[in-house]
């Protein structure tokens, strides 16, 4: 319509703008199927102008004076070649409005949604300065640990103007001590021990030094809901009531052993005797039953039995550490846990973890220290990168054994009841490595040394207190009598020997007291007495009172050992 009011110019132009001006409307609108938008309008567009100069060729008339009788003279005419060519640059802009819509959805697109990413990130770092604001500067955090404040303090008091000389040296002699990587671990310096002495405790205490896992979670309340373990009087358990049937002579000898099972001086290597070579399956499902353990955590008597059965088929036919320790381990440790002090701060769940770490301890030993192992580069040593060798492969011995359907007797635990359990029973474990003998010893010291002597008050003060429990198990053969401790001291000095035959056939340097062509017993076990045992159980029986028969029997032997001495030194 405009076509013929205003001049050719003049509706070019505004044609070219409506154009235009509808397209970007059409890039704002976010339509979908866009181009296809695009592409229509710009075809139906031409189209229409295409019909709107064709109605004026056949309505108006031009200046060559042709006749018509419709409408106005149109001056100047219209000229096809001219209409086409605009009507070309029409489509030419709608191909380039096209290529700007790609271009919009490309890159316009993307520059919108990193303008909604950084919103984002401005409401969130909006949302963390409050979080922080809560806790007031990140400037105020204490991130000092307590030992590193008392060096400070330390520090200080060096520093003050009224320190003297003689002061300031002790104190830093003090601060020297406590940035050792070995706080609890102490330095012999005797120059009166002799050199084969001096090996045996070097390369027993200090030749594999392996981390002791730090228990998780807090104290469980497994068993009825009762925080407490209970300690059932013996003669109101039944135990023979899971016990293989035996013969009824030898029932009888065995059930007069087992009425002893709470006592320090129970004969071990006579219970092995009549139970024909099993003790540890026998003591094992006697400390379950003589506890009730079965009832209280609702356990398959079945697959209880199969475990302590694979249990005890791991453990080898070796001079020392064999089934015979494995079961005399868990008779004093459980000498241990019925004493009020350990009864009262332990769980039912520590119980039964702390029977079944007594069982695993030395589990597929081979009659090897961890010495040996590291310095002939075993299969075990390199699994475990040297670090508590032996203790790491009896805590994974025993929860493979657990894990084979017909020894999972523990299949009624809680998932958090099994997670306590294995943490308490490879803390144990790893308790009974010699390399952190002297750790455990400074650590209980320690605890004694408070005010208030030692308390549990938290889950690491009570794997400290079971630590030392298997620990002193483990070594408890010195503080049993005169006769059953020289028993032991022939067993082990001939596994000693065993391995120091092999040293001396790879061509290893034979270690202390495992040259059977210098023989050393009584030195071995006067010197294993006095440095590991006795100081040890001196700390155990500020803990726990009833260990007074342990020194006694501990105090004999050592005379013992001396007196021997003394006559291999006269021979």
């Amino acid at each position: 319509c405009f076509m013929a009011v205003f001049s050719r110019e003049a509706h070019i132009l505004l044609s070219v703008l409506f154009l235009c001006s509808v397209m970007v409307i059409f890039l704002q609108s976010g339509m979908p199927k866009l181009r296809l938008h695009i592409m229509a309008y710009i075809v139906v567009f031409i189209m229409m102008y295409a019909l709107c100069v064709m109605f004026m060729r056949f309505f108006y008339r031009d200046a060559t004076g042709t006749s018509s009788t419709y409408g106005r003279v149109m001056d100047p005419p219209i000229k096809w070649a001219e209409e086409v060519s605009f009507m070309g640059m029409l489509a030419a802009l709608g191909v380039a409005f096209t290529l700007l819509e790609r271009f919009v959805q490309v890159y316009a697109t993307s520059f919108v949604e990193r303008m909604k990413r950084m919103q984002r990130l401005e409401k969130e770092k909006d949302q963390l300065q409050r979080e922080i604001s809560r806790f007031g500067s990140i400037n105020d955090l204490d991130l000092d640990s307590p030992l590193l404040k008392v060096l400070h303090d330390l520090r200080a008091i060096i520093n003050a103007e009224g320190t003297d000389k003689a002061s300031k040296t002790k104190l830093n002699r003090v601060i020297t001590m406590l940035q050792s990587n070995n706080i609890y671990v102490p330095k012999f310096t005797d120059s009166n021990m002799d050199g084969d002495t001096a090996g045996f405790i070097q390369n027993m205490l200090f030749g594999q030094k392996g981390p002791r896992e730090e228990s998780i979670g807090g104290s469980s309340d497994a068993g009825g809901g009762d925080n407490t373990a209970t300690v059932t009087h013996l003669e109101t358990v039944k135990m023979q009531h899971m016990l293989p049937h035996l013969a009824p002579n030898i029932q009888a000898l065995v059930d007069s052993q087992l009425a002893m099972i709470d006592d320090w001086n129970f004969d071990i290597f006579e219970f092995a005797r009549l139970t024909q070579g099993r003790p540890l399956y026998y003591m094992s499902l006697a400390l379950f039953s003589r506890h009730d353990l079965v009832r209280k955590f609702h356990l398959d008597v079945d697959k209880l039995k199969n475990f302590a059965n694979a249990v005890e088929a791991s453990y080898h036919d070796n001079p020392y550490h064999n089934s015979i320790h494995a079961a005399d381990v868990l008779q004093s440790l459980n000498f241990f846990l019925i004493q009020k002090k350990m009864a009262e701060n332990l769980t039912n769940l520590d119980l039964l973890a702390a029977l079944i770490a007594a069982c695993v301890h030395d589990i597929d030993h081979n009659g090897r220290t961890n010495k040996f192992h590291t310095a002939t580069k075993s299969t075990l040593a390199l699994r475990y990168n040297d670090k508590a060798v032996l203790e790491n492969h009896h805590c994974s011995t025993c929860f493979r054994l657990l894990k084979e359907e017909e020894n999972n007797f523990l299949k009624s635990l809680s998932r958090h009841d099994c997670k306590d359990l294995r943490s308490t029973i490879i803390s144990m474990v790893l308790s009974t490595d010699m390399a952190i003998h002297f750790e455990l010893y400074n650590q209980l010291k320690a605890k004694l040394g408070a005010a208030e002597g030692f308390v549990v008050k938290e889950k690491k003060d009570k794997q400290l207190m079971l630590g030392i429990a298997i620990k002193c198990s483990d070594v408890s053969n010195p503080c049993r009598s005169v006769s059953v401790c020289k028993a032991w001291a022939d067993r082990v000095t001939n596994e000693f020997y065993l391995q120091g035959d092999e040293e001396r056939l790879r061509g290893l340097p034979i270690s202390a007291f495992m040259d059977r062509t210098k023989p050393g017993l009584a030195r071995c076990q006067k010197t294993f007495c006095e440095i590991v045992v006795g100081p040890l159980y001196e700390a155990w029986s500020k803990v726990l009172a009833s260990t007074a028969v342990c020194l006694a029997n501990l105090e004999q032997n050592v005379v013992e050992w001396k007196r021997i001495e003394g006559e291999e030194v006269v021979l």
